[in-house]
C-alpha cells in the first residue's frame, strides 16, 4: 500500500499520535521467555528469593544474541518481568526491586558495580508458585546494542528458606549474587557474602515493544522498511509500506497527518 501524508493545521496538539492504515495498527508488545528449562535455581545468592539470609542482591546477564534469536531485533522498552518459582520462600520479600542497566559484559564472575534504573520497587512482596509478574512503575529503553544486566534485591530483618525458581543452564556465566544479614541488601554496594558465579540462570519472561519513534521524533516504520527519513519542511510524503506509524512528538504542535490512497 502506498500511503500519501498530508499534513494539516489543528490547534495545540501535544505529542499526538497518529496510526496511519486503513485500519487501526499498533507496534504491538510481545512477550518473550529467556529460557526454558526444567531445573530448578535454589542456591542462595543466585535465587532471586534468596531468604536463607536476611539482605540479597544478585544480578543476571542476558546477551543481545539471545534476544535476537527471541525476535528482539530493533530498539523498544521493557515493561515487566517475571520469574517461575517452584518452591516459595520461607516468608515475604521487603524492600523487593528491580534494576536494568546496558552493559557490554559477555560474562558476569562477580558483582558488577555499575549505574543502573530502577524499573520495579515494592514494600512487600510474597512470591507463590508459578509465574510471578512485576509490572514495571518505569519502563527500560532498550538500545539494540549492549547486553542487558537484571539485578534483583531485598531488604528483610529476618530470614528463613530460600524459594526456587526454573532455570536454564547458559553457555556462559550469566548469574551472580552477594547475601548477608544486617546489611542493605538494596545499596549501592556488594554484601558481605557471594554465591559461586554459574550458568544456571532463573527462566524469565519479559514484556517488549518496539520504539513508536526514530531518531529526533520523525516517523517510525512498523514493521520496518528499512531506512527511513523525511523532511519537515514539505508537505507530502510517500511511504511504500503496508503500515506507517506517525510520531508527532517533535514540538510540532500544529501539525498532524492524515492517509490518503
Amino acid at each position: 500500500m502506498k500511503i500519501n501524508l498530508h499534513r494539516f493545521l489543528v490547534s495545540r496538539l501535544w505529542g499526538t499520535l497518529i496510526l496511519l492504515s486503513f485500519f487501526s495498527y499498533t507496534a504491538e508488545a510481545q512477550l518473550i521467555q529467556i529460557g526454558t528449562g526444567t531445573s530448578t535455581q535454589s542456591t542462595t545468592g543466585i535465587s532471586p528469593y534468596g531468604c536463607l539470609y536476611e539482605d540479597g542482591k544478585v544480578q543476571y546477564l542476558i546477551r543481545k544474541s539471545e534476544l535476537n534469536a527471541l525476535g528482539i531485533n530493533t530498539e523498544g522498552n521493557f515493561s515487566s518481568l517475571a520469574f517461575d518459582c517452584v518452591t516459595p520462600p520461607g516468608q515475604s520479600l521487603s524492600g523487593f526491586s528491580i534494576r536494568m542497566s546496558h552493559t557490554t559484559l559477555t560474562t558476569i564472575t562477580g558483582f558488577v558495580n555499575t549505574t543502573s534504573q530502577v524499573v520495579y520497587t515494592t514494600t512487600s512482596t510474597m512470591p507463590t508458585t508459578g509465574w510471578n509478574t512485576y509490572n514495571f512503575s518505569s519502563n527500560f529503553m532498550y538500545n539494540n546494542v549492549d547486553n542487558i544486566l537484571i539485578q534483583v534485591c531485598f531488604d528483610n530483618s529476618s530470614w528463613t528458606s530460600t524459594g526456587g525458581v526454573r532455570a536454564t543452564t547458559t553457555t556462559f556465566t550469566s548469574a551472580h549474587g552477594t547475601y548477608m544479614d544486617g546489611g542493605v541488601g538494596c545499596g549501592t554496594s556488594s554484601l558481605s557474602f557471594s554465591a559461586t558465579a554459574t550458568t544456571l540462570r532463573p527462566n524469565m519472561r519479559m514484556m517488549f515493544a518496539p520504539k513508536t519513534a526514530g531518531p529526533g521524533g520523525n516517523p517510525y516504520l512498523f514493521p520496518p522498511i528499512g531506512n527511513f527519513a523525511y523532511d519537515k519542511g514539505i508537505d507530502t510524503v510517500w511511504v511504500n509500506s503496508p503500515f506507517a506509524f506517525v510520531n508527532n512528538s517533535i514540538g510540532d504542535s500544529a501539525n498532524y497527518w492524515r492517509v490518503e490512497g
